[in-house]
């Protein structure tokens, strides 16, 4: 993490500038009153991309709300950058986190930058896949990530994986819930538009998914340890 220089210029006319340009609507909710108190916690600056996003904003949501990157607390995502993270206990008074949750998705999906918990460098973006069960490599930053995700690459990401209609189904979920489908992306079934689908607490879904797959704690214990 950086210091939070004050004098160095916001990263935040860049991010806009980016939502300007998607091919698809963006939702930019208004930062919360508390958005310096983030700061301080998470040691940023505006000047970061990171910092930029808490400072400036309440979190986004991209193409219809499918993909939420969190900012400071709003009511459209019911949570903040901190809040989440120190939900999830990776987050805590006086330790830099070895994992930090900045998003998710409406399938489950999480985007974390690693602080140390995966092999390999640190600030690298990891997503934990519903579909795999597994965490992977982005192989890039976290500007790199708002490059990537807000254009076309967020529709080649998630490929396959949406159906008829799911713009209307996703618009309308809280930007803290998410879709629970039956069978589950993991398992063999029918198409995604034949399947069972519902809403449900973004909470309850990572509990579903550390219970079908135990040992994703065991690997990294201070991934999720409230759903221990």
């Amino acid at each position: 993490m950086t210091s939070t220089d004050t004098t160095e210029a916001s990263a935040w006319p860049q991010i806009a500038a980016l939502i300007a340009q998607a091919p698809f609507p963006v939702e930019v909710a208004a930062p919360a009153a508390e958005a310096a108190d983030d700061l301080a916690i998470l040691h940023l600056g505006d000047a970061t991309t990171l910092g930029a996003m808490v400072a400036q904003t309440g979190g986004i949501l991209l193409d219809h709300g499918w993909v939420r990157l969190l900012g400071s607390h709003s009511e459209r995502l019911g949570r903040s950058l901190v809040s989440w993270n120190e939900a999830q206990g990776t987050v805590k008074a006086g330790h830099p986190p070895g994992l930090l949750i900045v998003g998710d998705d409406v399938l489950g999906g999480v985007f974390a930058i690693n602080g140390g918990v995966f092999a390999g460098d640190v600030g690298m973006v990891f997503y934990f896949g519903p579909d795999s069960l597994t965490w992977e490599s982005l192989n890039c930053g976290y500007t790199s990530l708002l490059h990537f995700l807000i254009g076309p690459g967020l529709s080649a990401f998630y490929g396959d994986h949406r159906w008829p209609g799911w713009e209307a189904e996703t618009q309308a979920l809280a930007g803290d819930r998410a879709h629970f489908i039956y069978p589950p992306l993991f398992a063999k079934g029918p198409p995604l538009g034949e399947r069972h689908r519902g809403a449900v607490p973004m909470l309850e879904m990572l509990a579903a998914h550390a219970k079908v797959l135990p040992e994703l704690n065991k690997a990294a214990p201070a991934l999720f340890p409230s759903l221990n």
